[in-house]
């Protein structure tokens, strides 16, 4: 099955432009200038350990500790996605130390699909400790970035906000809760249906929805999105998200001490929406802007 889904998404990213295929200079002169390295880190709640890379920007040592970034990847994806789509590398060569790692049950990782609930949040913790002990690594300058069904990893932060603590996460169309996440599954028979579970099933759904985790967020909450969402018909679950992490004196839900929809020039930040009141989002497909606003929005949230 991973096998097939690498394909899948190879082919999808040549044609969205997320490949070294359609951006053939920065991509390779990215990959020829970072160095690549493999690690295995073991989740303690799972027993498995877990295949991690890691992309540093440049060939030789590191002249002082870096920022780092830690990727998620959607659907029920490998993180070695990021190393088929060359994001990964493209991120290095903005200067950041950029780690990934396939969950259990995906990639080179054993075990079984947990469909990002507690054990594979608990993966992200394990991951985030064992670079925070990285001295390469700036241990005040980790943030993460999920893409769309990746943000329900957001309760491995909300879980354990202080081990260590987390300097920013960004989050690109992620769902909301369970009616969001099943929704775009139900209307496209093209995508994977493995994560089709029963809505009424408080006990599986109260680990995945990002709304639940996203109320007790204490970092910085950046979202990115655009007004075609890759998966949902509406700006909904956008909406959801950002008023969950958006601090209750701003009139939000949460106490995240700064939150925004994309860039400055778009919004303001702690702001509240509604479907009659909604955000500026971008226009056009999100593969030809996504990876260089991350670096961007990246640099940003680490000044503050």
């Amino acid at each position: 099955m991973q096998y097939m889904l690498k394909w899948h998404w190879m082919i999808k990213g040549i044609l969205r432009g997320r490949t070294p295929w359609r951006v053939p200079f920065q991509y390779l002169n990215c990959r020829m200038n970072n160095q690549i390295e493999i690690r295995w880190v073991e989740n303690p709640s799972s027993g498995i350990k877990l295949r991690t890379y890691l992309h540093f920007p440049g060939k030789g040592p590191l002249k002082e500790p870096l920022p780092a970034i830690i990727l998620i990847p959607g659907a029920i994806l490998p993180g070695a996605f990021f190393n088929w789509t060359g994001e990964a590398d493209i991120l290095a060569g903005q200067g950041f130390i950029v780690i990934h790692w396939d969950p259990e049950g995906r990639g080179d990782s054993k075990g079984e699909e947990n469909y990002g609930g507690f054990i594979h949040q608990d993966g992200l913790q394990a991951v985030l400790k064992n670079m925070v002990a990285r001295p390469d690594i700036d241990s005040r300058k980790i943030g993460i970035v999920s893409f769309s069904y990746g943000n329900t990893f957001s309760g491995g932060i909300t879980r354990y906000p202080h081990e260590p603590a987390i300097r920013f996460w960004i989050d690109w169309e992620g769902p909301s809760d369970r009616k969001s996440i099943e929704k775009p599954l139900l209307a496209d028979s093209n995508r994977p249906h493995l994560l089709l579970h029963d809505l009424k099933d408080d006990l599986y759904w109260e680990q995945r929805e990002s709304i639940r985790f996203l109320r007790n967020l204490s970092c910085p909450y950046l979202r990115i999105q655009g007004n075609h969402d890759h998966a949902q018909p509406d700006l909904e679950h956008c909406i959801q998200c950002i008023n969950a992490a958006t601090p209750k004196i701003h009139g939000g839900e949460g106490q995240s001490p700064w939150t925004r929809v994309n860039g400055p020039e778009d919004n303001p930040m702690n702001r509240t929406y509604s479907l009659i009141d909604s955000p500026v989002c971008y226009n056009g497909p999100p593969g030809k802007w996504v990876i260089d606003r991350v670096a961007a929005y990246a640099s940003e949230l680490l000044s503050l």
